[in-house]
């Protein structure tokens, strides 16, 4: 063996046995300041989105007692809701001409007490214009989400299960177009029922994630009766949206109005209202 490859070979074994050394010191250094940084912060507290939260009897008392409250009102209250809300439907069915009329003569304050007063069954169906019409432009739709990346996820991905949903409503009208059991006026009735069954979850639905928190309570009610007041308020024009829709463009977009635009939308409107409502909290109310 050559002075010259042993020479080599010497150099190597001094530049592994130096870099070895070098990641050994490094790691204790790790540890070292890893060490030096726990008994610094050895009496922080957790971050609270990672502690428990503790409740006591009195928060507990607010979580039974406020949803009770607010409920049994929604209950007691509800002729009244479904009264407002129907006057509200006819005041814009009138000045926008759908054909919605006041059935007088049910006196049942369950219901609506609304007719459809459509002159033919078949009058809501599609024609074959808005099925061509609606047919591209679910498809371009869909083809425009291809280069939507990066920021238009979301989009993109909402945008495709509308185009799905739609695609679905257009297939059902072109194979059974006479089969689909619902009326716009059936549609009218759903939205308002869902709406007053969300008015009452709401109150059961911040039990479980504000009135726990260490907030006054006149907060909690305060917060509760605001959003409360906007689904009142927001509830009764959605449903003329839809109808408004539904008589100019017939009863093909009712599936998307129902499942996209109806209680998952109003969900996520609440469930915006109370990360909104959540961020107002002081950081000393989950201590």
């Amino acid at each position: 063996m050559s002075v010259c490859s042993i020479n080599s070979k010497n150099f190597t074994m001094k530049k592994q046995t130096g870099t070895a050394r070098a990641r050994e010191q490094a790691f204790r250094a790790a540890v070292k300041s890893l060490r030096q940084t726990k008994l610094l912060h050895r009496h922080a507290r957790q971050h609270r989105a990672i502690s428990r939260l503790p409740i006591g009897p009195y928060l507990l008392l607010q979580a039974i007692a406020l949803p009770t409250l607010f409920c049994g009102g929604l209950v007691w209250a509800k002729p009244y809701i479904l009264g407002i809300w129907r006057d509200c439907v006819v005041f814009w069915a009138q000045r926008l001409n759908i054909p919605l009329q006041v059935d007088r003569g049910t006196g049942n304050w369950r219901s609506l007490d609304l007719i459809w007063a459509q002159s033919a069954p078949t009058a809501d169906l599609p024609s074959n214009a808005i099925m061509l019409a609606t047919a591209a432009a679910t498809a371009l739709a869909f083809l425009a989400t291809v280069w939507m990346n990066g920021r238009l996820l979301p989009l993109k991905y909402l945008i495709r299960i509308l185009c799905v949903v739609q695609a679905m409503a257009l297939l059902f009208f072109w194979l059974w177009p006479t089969q689909f059991p619902y009326t716009p006026l059936s549609h009218l009735t759903a939205v308002i029922d869902m709406g007053y069954e969300l008015l009452l979850a709401i109150p059961v639905m911040l039990a479980i994630g504000y009135y726990i928190l260490n907030v006054r309570i006149a907060v909690k009610a305060f917060y509760t009766t605001m959003i409360l007041a906007y689904f009142f308020v927001m509830i009764p024009n959605q449903a003329v949206l839809h109808m408004l829709i539904l008589q100019h463009l017939s009863v093909l977009f009712m599936p998307v109005l129902y499942i996209c635009f109806g209680a998952v939308f109003d969900v996520l409107i609440f469930v915006a209202l109370y990360s909104w409502v959540a961020s107002m909290a002081p950081a000393q109310a989950t201590i």
